[in-house]
């Protein structure tokens, strides 16, 4: 995989360097040196993928997916040169407020990954 064009980095956000990511599978996967982050939301008008140390109570950074890696309703990145083992993430979704239609978008509120293989507690 090394060497493969589209596992280099194109973008920063506080010295995390990050590339549009693959859509499949779902979920948080290691790839090369980073890991790739996928979701689906059908109504959510922006993702922000949200970065901690295990145990921290304070993020040590959020990434906003640009609108470029936002294709039908999944966002996706690889962020790199993150040690799996020593973080915990998880999403803000902005969106319509809608409960008749089953839309609750709160995006001061961090959502779990569905579809993510181990969860961690937060207190």
């Amino acid at each position: 995989m090394e060497g493969r064009i589209d596992y280099y980095p194109t973008h920063e956000c506080r010295g995390f360097r990050f590339r549009k990511g693959h859509v499949l599978p779902f979920g948080a996967t290691v790839v090369g040196s980073g890991v790739n982050f996928s979701i689906y939301s059908s109504a959510a008008e922006a993702c922000t993928l949200v970065l901690f140390r295990k145990h921290e109570p304070e993020p040590m950074v959020e990434i906003e997916f640009p609108r470029s890696f936002h294709i039908g309703g999944v966002y996706s990145m690889i962020v790199f040169d993150l040690d799996y083992e020593d973080i915990e993430y998880g999403y803000r979704f902005s969106g319509p407020w809608d409960p008749g239609r089953g839309l609750r978008f709160d995006y001061s509120k961090i959502v779990s990954d569905p579809y993510g293989r181990v969860i961690g507690g937060r207190d």
